[in-house]
């Protein structure tokens, strides 16, 4: 890929020389005052996150474009446009940082208007991507101590909430969300 030249390679930040060890509050510091530079950790997480919301992003316009029902092409254009957001979102936490960006996706997406899924299993993808969304989400959020990366991870994860709960209505009201099998009801 590196021969290509299609492949994106994440920030590098310097080794230390020496270990350092946080001396007071500061290092949360990130609503008001000056911030710290992301640490590695966070750096790879907003990357990660990023990489998978562009990928998200990129999916959306495919099956969005070969989608056959009118209802899932709308559902899918808010997908698209709270991937749009956190693909915004975490650029501009990298590009604050003078870090770089993995490239966006789109413009690999064909033409092509001939679906080659239905449109029950593009909207089960949707559903395993949101749910590993908020998962991934999670991690970012509970491995950073800065607080305005905070607000971000929170924003992230309540939209892919609601898109959740959407596509749990559409699903149901379809016909087409398997119940998987439950536990004997011991009570009764």
């Amino acid at each position: 890929m590196q021969e290509k030249g299609v492949y994106s390679r994440p920030s590098v930040i310097s080794p230390p020389e020496r270990s350092d060890f946080v001396k007071n509050d500061n290092f949360l510091v990130g609503w008001f005052g000056e911030k710290r530079p992301l640490s590695c950790i966070e750096i790879s997480d907003i990357y990660f996150n990023l990489k998978k919301s562009i990928l998200a992003k990129a999916v959306m316009v495919a099956f969005r474009q070969v989608s056959q029902s009118e209802q899932v092409r709308n559902f899918l254009s808010k997908v698209l446009s709270l991937a749009d957001s956190n693909v915004q979102m975490f650029q501009d936490v990298l590009n604050t940082e003078c870090l770089s960006s993995p490239p966006m996706l789109e413009p690999e997406v064909t033409d092509s208007a001939f679906s080659p899924f239905s449109d029950r299993l593009m909207m089960f993808q949707v559903g395993f991507l949101a749910s590993t969304a908020l998962v991934y989400y999670g991690m970012g959020w509970a491995s950073s101590p800065r607080k305005d990366l905070t607000l971000k991870y929170a924003k992230a994860i309540s939209g892919d909430l609601k898109i959740g709960k959407d596509w749990l209505d559409l699903m149901i009201e379809n016909g087409w969300l398997e119940q998987p099998p439950l536990a004997k009801d011991r009570k009764n």
